[in-house]
């Protein structure tokens, strides 16, 4: 019977590198100081000055105040905004849409966006109801455009 050489395990490799904790490796940011409605229009103001500039500086500039608006939280934008319960209605032309999200029937939103489901979904009830109007809108009556071009040119003159 052959005997069997037993080898000793090798030894574990020395560590090369020290075990680094994860916090040291990810830079911290510092803590954004929040908006105010004061830092807000101030933004606004310059953002309306340099808007119309060419430069780099001025490009720049408008892409910092618009990422730093970006991240306001609505709490900072609208101060004070409260949550309402608002009732959609079923529109004919679909859901109404704000940002890729769509509201029917109850939803609970804040103020500002009530008023915007509100305001959109009385432009839509708007235009339904002159679309059912027979041509009597308030933009007055409407013209028949398969008339001959004598007819046209007379309309278009007591216009």
């Amino acid at each position: 019977m052959a005997t069997e050489k037993k080898t000793p395990a090798p030894a574990p490799a020395a560590t090369l590198v020290e075990p680094v904790d994860p916090a040291d490796i990810i830079p911290v940011r510092p803590e954004r100081p929040p908006l105010t409605p004061e830092r807000i229009a101030e933004l606004s103001a310059v953002y309306r000055d340099v808007v119309l500039q060419d430069d780099e500086e001025a490009k720049q500039l408008q892409r910092r105040i618009a990422t730093e608006l970006r991240r306001a939280t609505h709490d900072e934008i609208h101060p004070g905004c409260p949550w309402v319960e608002v009732d959609v209605p079923p529109l004919k032309v679909g859901d109404v849409r704000i940002n890729n999200m769509s509201y029917r029937g109850r939803v609970r939103v804040r103020r500002c966006t009530a008023q915007t489901i509100l305001r959109l979904v009385y432009e839509a009830r708007l235009v339904e109801s002159q679309r059912m109007d027979d041509g009597k809108g308030r933009h007055g009556e409407t013209v028949d455009l398969d008339q001959s071009l004598a007819d046209r040119m007379r309309l278009i003159q007591e216009a």
